[in-house]
């Protein structure tokens, strides 16, 4: 668990900790299970280890926009540690597995933390890998053509699949894919022809395809539109 895995204690505090880790719940997801929703009071905290799960903001138009996909590691629902209300809706695009913390739990763990602060820098580290993961989102999936949009984000899901050794990866539904990349669905369908046209795509499954990575780099680093 990446909030807890590098964290010692002194002895004394050790059985304390045991025991506070004792109400962590290990949950299991089915697809299309709501973890909580947007404005829902903030109590929980869910860290991570299997499965997808996609982050939905909701416009005041009604459409909606994925705004973050969590995967294993990652933490979903930092901001009820201020006490306050979810920002997105989180739901599973897969069958996930997660580590269910209640957030009075992590307010005993801080106050337990040791000198060198080993839990509190697990936190730091989780929110700078959350600060640099948005970046990352609106600078690669929101500017530029479509089509290195669309390669942009299927070489982010090679990284998160950690499939990098076999290129083989899972592609979301048009539909999801739209909502993060904020396109027309038709957009989508049309760019994931184009790269199965050009060999940069195989599909060796259901949703399932073989990428060719550096032909995928190169599209993803494109200014201008293709003809």
């Amino acid at each position: 668990m990446c909030l807890f895995g590098n964290c010692s204690y002194p002895p004394l505090q050790a059985s304390a900790v045991r025991r506070i880790l004792r109400r962590i719940k290990r949950v299991e997801f089915e697809r299309d299970t709501v973890l909580y929703r947007e404005n829902q009071t903030g109590t929980l905290l869910y860290v991570m280890r299997s499965g997808l799960v996609k982050l939905v903001q909701y416009l005041p138009n009604d459409d909606d926009r994925i705004v973050r996909l969590l995967h294993s590691g990652d933490v979903a629902g930092f901001e009820a540690l201020l006490g306050g209300a979810y920002h997105h809706m989180a739901m599973a695009l897969n069958d996930a597995v997660a580590c269910v913390i209640p957030t009075d739990v992590v307010t005993l763990l801080l106050d337990l933390d040791s000198g060198d602060h080993p839990f509190r820098r697990a936190m730091m580290t989780c929110w700078l890998d959350h600060l640099d993961t948005a970046d990352r989102w609106l600078c690669g999936f929101s500017t530029g053509p479509a089509h290195a949009r669309v390669a942009r984000l299927i070489r982010y899901l090679v990284e998160i699949e950690q499939t990098e050794r076999s290129g083989e990866v899972s592609l979301l539904s048009r539909n999801d894919m739209a909502s993060i990349l904020g396109l027309a669905y038709e957009s989508v369908c049309r760019e994931i022809s184009r790269l199965r046209s050009i060999g940069a795509l195989r599909q060796v499954g259901v949703r399932r395809y073989a990428c060719n990575k550096a032909l995928l780099d190169e599209i993803s680093k494109l200014t201008h539109q293709l003809s």
